[in-house]
């Protein structure tokens, strides 16, 4: 399996790093990861970037922030984003590869990809209509086959788009993501808001 990762962007995370706390950076400890740096903020979860200690992947690891713990709703919403993310498999969108509790903390791991959002890929590469119109194409492709398995994702947007180095993108962040059909009806019973 190869790393469809390319840098400086995350998974559904804008590039402004504001929302961080002042101070000095503490990475959080998760079994199995070397955890090296946190990318940039999104709503509710840290994402940082790490490397999978079993087979030196580099992954994107989203974490629950123990300020978020005590909230049940929290906790439901993120292991929503994870089953959600799960049932689908697409090229264009990205990928679950792990997830769970360790020490407390809530985490999945993702694969990293290593590009750039929507717009600034568009900005930095000047792209023709033609290309846009492709671009365009392969993300609607990525869409319908969320909402064909009943996953409607409910917040797209340039920064929750990556384009990787040869010009694929990868649908990421489904945080808000709301399930239809069979998923809603297995979310349903579990008290998670769909």
């Amino acid at each position: 399996m190869t790393d469809r990762a390319a840098e400086p962007g995350f998974p559904g995370l804008s590039q402004d790093s504001s929302r961080r706390a002042p101070g000095p950076e503490v990475l959080p400890k998760i079994e199995g990861y070397e955890v090296l740096e946190e990318l940039p903020r999104g709503g509710q979860a840290a994402v940082y970037k790490a490397i999978r200690k079993a087979d030196g992947r580099r992954v994107a690891l989203k974490v629950l922030p123990f300020a978020l713990l005590s909230s049940d709703s929290a906790r439901r919403q993120f292991e929503r984003e994870v089953e959600l993310v799960l049932s689908l498999s697409h090229p264009n969108i990205v990928a679950v590869l792990d997830s769970g509790i360790t020490r407390g903390q809530y985490y999945f791991a993702m694969e990293y990809i290593r590009g750039l959002t929507l717009d600034r890929y568009q900005a930095a590469r000047c792209l023709s209509l033609r290309d846009k119109m492709q671009l365009f194409s392969l993300m609607c492709g990525a869409v319908t086959g969320a909402h064909q398995r009943g996953v409607i994702h409910r917040d797209l947007k340039p920064s929750n788009i990556l384009v990787d180095d040869q010009g694929q993108p990868h649908v990421v962040d489904f945080g808000l993501a709301k399930a239809i059909g069979p998923l809603a009806s297995d979310w349903a019973g579990r008290g998670s808001p769909t």
